[in-house]
């Protein structure tokens, strides 16, 4: 097939060249972290300068950029870059901190930023809600992980402990579950 004889071409310095990019991609990725629901206008950096200032983050990010395209109906993800890797994740625990005691002060959603792959994972995330029957959601965890969960009769989310993504898109799922109640809102 076409496609064979495309993986057959690639050289040793394209294999070279696209296992670099990811690894710069990755390196990248974890100093960035992405900020929902954070109202758009023309002061993105004045805005995350402030969040830092209320969370009691010293450091600053080096860059700020919306993602995707502007949407009447709700704002878009803002990216912020930082120098390092701690200083990424040092905001996004201390913004979670401050949602925890002043929940009305910072009515946003923090994550870390995702390389192409991670990006990947989460539209097939998506996707699995979109099938999802009723009662039934999946969950892309900070780790990667993709949870399962299910309701039960009290309408509580329960966490489906031994299904995986493999399972699901094999078609081969355990269809009597093991269950572990969640104490997590999703």
């Amino acid at each position: 097939s076409a496609a064979a004889m495309g993986a057959e071409n690639r050289t040793f310095a394209d294999v070279v060249k696209a296992s670099v990019c990811s690894a710069l991609d990755e390196e990248k990725t974890k100093n960035e972290i992405v900020i929902q629901k954070l109202p758009e206008n023309d002061r993105d950096v004045e805005d995350v300068r402030v969040l830092c200032t209320k969370a009691s983050v010293s450091v600053k990010p080096v860059a700020v950029s919306r993602l995707g395209k502007p949407n009447p109906e709700r704002p878009r993800p803002l990216k912020a870059s930082f120098p390092t890797a701690f200083d990424a994740r040092t905001f996004m625990a201390k913004v979670d901190e401050c949602k925890k005691s002043e929940p009305d002060s910072f009515p946003i959603r923090v994550r870390l930023g995702r390389t192409r792959e991670q990006q990947a994972l989460c539209s097939k995330v998506y996707k699995l809600n979109q099938k999802a029957k009723s009662g039934e959601s999946y969950s892309l965890r900070n780790n990667a992980d993709v949870w399962k969960y299910e309701k039960n009769d009290d309408g509580k989310w329960i966490r489906v402990t031994d299904w995986t993504l493999s399972d699901s898109e094999q078609g081969n799922g355990n269809r009597t579950p093991g269950r572990q109640a969640s104490n997590s809102s999703m």
